[in-house]
Parts: C-alpha cells; structure tokens; sequence
C-alpha cells in the first residue's frame, strides 16, 4: 500500500477504515505511515509521549536483537481518540509486529524481557504480539493476518475502525526520538 499521512480521527474519535467513502477501495486500513509522522501526529499529550518513548525502547531493543525486516500494526485507544470518547488517556499502545526473522535468529538474554508479553506490557506500555514471515506460508500466513486484521480493524463493541502501520525498520527511530525529547523539553506544546 502507498505511503500516506496519518488520517484525522472522524466525529466519533475512530480512524476511518476507508477512505473516500469507497467500500471497495484499495485506500483503506491500514494506513502506511512514516513512523516520524505518526509521532507527531499521537503525541498530543504527556501520556500519548510516554507511550511513544516505551515504543521507541521497544524497538531499539527489537533492532538491537537484529529484528529490522517487517512492519508494525500499531491499533487500540492509542490510535483512536480516546480522550473524547471516553474521558481518559490511553493506556498503551497495541501492536503486532510481522517481522522476517535472520537465520539462527537468538536475542541475548538481557533482550529476552521484549519478547516476553506482561514484561513489555508493564516496562514499555506495549501490548504486543509477534509473527514470523519466515516461518508461516500459505494458509498459515493468511490466517495470522485475517486474525489481527479481524481484531485491530474493530473495538471491542464491534464498531469497524482503522489502524496504522509503520516499518520495522530504524531508519526514522532517531528523529522520532528527537522530536518527543524536544516536545517534553518545551514543556509539550504542540
């Protein structure tokens, strides 16, 4: 899918999941964005920039265990507006990242918490899942993505909504990083 800007939330507070109003269109979720603009974009808050940076970590720490290849689905109350809809913060950040493993792929143990779901969750505010494209074909790689597309494209009160995706990776973690450290260190004016 072409690369595209971070859609703005409708009325409701939900990313559309089509645009242009074309049921059948190719323009739908999820949205391919450049991970700089999707920060820029989410990190409207204190709360949504703390979520960010934990996301950032998580993804140094993915980067550093040679996991660079793939892409993320990024969904949840962090990508809607949940400040409107439900008068609070996100919690965290709901990811699965469909990633091309390397050969003989082994993180070090001081990288295993990342891969550890309750570890992530609490350390970087990540919710997050995985899927080896090395390792799934056919039926199998249809079925994971009919899965999480099943489950991020809808809230739990079964309202279709839209989500993001980003790459894996690190090309744009720097200036992503820049920009939360400079937004805290104004005091978070946006």
């Amino acid at each position: 899918m072409k690369t595209t800007t971070v859609p703005m939330w409708s009325p409701s507070g939900l990313l559309s999941p089509v645009l242009d109003g074309q049921f059948a269109g190719r323009h739908r979720s999820p949205y391919v964005v450049p991970l700089i603009d999707m920060v820029r974009h989410l990190g409207t808050s204190f709360e949504r920039r703390q979520i960010l940076l934990g996301f950032l970590q998580y993804r140094s720490v993915l980067h550093r265990s040679g996991l660079c290849e793939g892409f993320q689905w990024l969904a949840g109350s962090f990508v809607e507006h949940i400040e409107l809809m439900e008068q609070r913060p996100p919690q965290d950040m709901d990811i699965v990242t469909f990633l091309r493993s390397p050969p003989g792929f082994k993180p070090a143990a001081d990288d295993m918490h990342v891969f550890d779901h309750a570890l992530a969750k609490s350390r970087y505010r990540i919710d997050g899942y995985f899927v080896d494209l090395r390792t799934l074909i056919g039926k199998h790689l249809v079925h994971e993505a009919a899965y999480w597309y099943s489950l991020f494209a809808h809230r739990r009160t079964l309202v279709w909504k839209g989500f993001l995706q980003v790459e894996l990776a690190p090309a744009q973690d720097s200036a992503a990083l820049e920009w939360l450290r400079a937004q805290e260190a104004s005091g978070g004016s946006i």
